[in-house]
């Protein structure tokens, strides 16, 4: 018969294993909600190419990813390609790109601070799953 200490184990490695096999889908599917919620097209486009790089990458990808937002932001014509090359939606860039060309300086700000916050917030659930993986496994 399992004891308690088996039982609360074998529940800890399933609940790490389920954050770790869920936790892109999730996630993406949360940066998709919060950029369906956003009326600024600017801001509704960098969390829908966030929530993308997500759920195809993970989000570790989410640091390197917001890294090249901000320098489309910021005007670099090579962030496209290497955005693209790192998996971005084609589609979804594009209209981004389109948006940037159409947008205001404070409004590329509030974009560029926003795919920051989100790449921070995104790189510390990073971290926690992982953790929460790697304790989970190692009971």
């Amino acid at each position: 018969m399992a004891t308690k200490r088996q039982n609360t184990k074998a529940l800890t490695e399933a609940v790490g294993s389920v954050i770790a096999d869920n936790a892109p889908e999730l996630a993406a599917a949360g940066l998709e909600a919060l950029a369906a919620k956003q009326d600024d097209d600017l801001a509704k486009g960098v969390l829908r190419l966030l929530a993308g790089f997500v759920r195809t990458a993970g989000p570790e990808a989410i640091e390197g990813a917001a890294t090249d937002i901000q320098a489309l932001i910021d005007g670099d014509p090579l962030a496209i390609v290497r955005l693209r090359a790192d998996g971005a939606d084609a589609a979804t860039l594009t209209l981004l790109a389109m948006t940037l060309q159409r947008a205001e300086a404070d409004r590329k700000q509030q974009a560029a601070k926003l795919a920051a916050h989100v790449g921070a917030a995104m790189r510390d659930i990073g971290m926690f799953i992982g953790k929460a993986a790697t304790a989970a496994l190692s009971k």
